[in-house]
């Protein structure tokens, strides 16, 4: 009933009415619009689907010709997917989604890498320097291919800066450094080195150690939710760090850091050191 300028813009622009209508409003009037509010609707869930099922195909389709092509790495992208959903669940991510996306894709590069290539990556053979700047531009060559696909932008940006370090250097040889590197980016490069050292047989505390030892690769806020996340105690300085006490197991507390493994008599693991006690 209040027909004004003012309301008629704040239905729209504030309230996203799909049509603005007056009284009294003619039955003719609002049959019409009822009619073209239910073909809008259609017309939206119709794009909707098309866009979930065929980008759900795509994102199959490639991520099978990595499982094939490179196997190893499927399964290091799968564990890193991983590593990202907890990552995204703890610090409560918006749009998770696409971070999730960018790392079951974000090797996806690799299979424009010559066969030979990564035999020879694989078996820990000598690599020129040509070969070298190859596996070093994956991310790029990733990028690129997801480029074709509408609508993910942000993915596309989050594969290419993946190896970007916090400083500005590495790859893509660009300006972009700091705050300016796509935040999901930032993330994956820590989950990503995290799992790339875990990897070769090192907990996660001699993971983050190393992290830290490199504190101009990595954005210092990421690595500390992602201990946070992941429960490792982050090492500090000597001079901060409180000295290892002997403790006895009825005065445990949460949150209690080892600062040794912990063994069983027989020298079973069954903490190691830089473990945080949780209840």
């Amino acid at each position: 009933g209040n027909a004004d300028q003012k309301t008629a813009v704040d239905a729209v622009n504030d309230g996203h009415v799909f049509r603005f209508l007056t009284k009294p409003c003619p039955p003719p009037t609002l049959v019409a619009a009822l009619e073209a509010g239910v073909k809008q609707y259609r017309l939206i869930i119709a794009e909707r689907e098309l866009l979930e099922n065929t980008l759900g195909g795509v994102v199959k389709v490639l991520t099978e010709i990595l499982s094939v092509t490179d196997p190893a790495t499927f399964e290091r992208s799968q564990r890193l997917k991983e590593y990202v959903q907890a990552f995204a669940q703890a610090s409560n991510i918006q749009a998770s989604w696409e971070l999730e996306l960018a790392a079951m894709l974000s090797q996806i590069g690799r299979i424009t890498i010559p066969a030979t290539l990564l035999a020879k990556e694989r078996a820990g053979l000598s690599l020129t320097d040509p070969e070298q700047d190859i596996l070093d531009r994956v991310p790029e060559a990733g990028a690129r291919l997801l480029e074709k696909i509408p609508r993910l932008e942000n993915v596309v940006a989050i594969v290419r800066y993946q190896q970007k370090h916090f400083d500005g250097s590495g790859f893509p040889l660009d300006e972009v450094a700091g705050d300016a590197i796509p935040i999901g980016a930032r993330i994956l490069k820590v989950l990503s080195d995290l799992t790339a050292i875990e990897a070769r047989a090192d907990s996660k505390a001699v993971a983050f150690q190393r992290m830290q030892e490199r504190p101009s690769w990595y954005d210092p806020g990421v690595v500390t939710a992602a201990s946070r996340c992941f429960d490792v105690w982050l090492d500090v300085s000597p001079e901060k760090r409180p000295p290892p006490q002997p403790i006895r197991i009825e005065d445990l507390r949460t949150d209690h850091v080892h600062a040794q493994d912990i063994r069983t008599r027989d020298g079973s693991l069954i903490m190691a050191i830089g473990t945080r006690l949780s209840p």
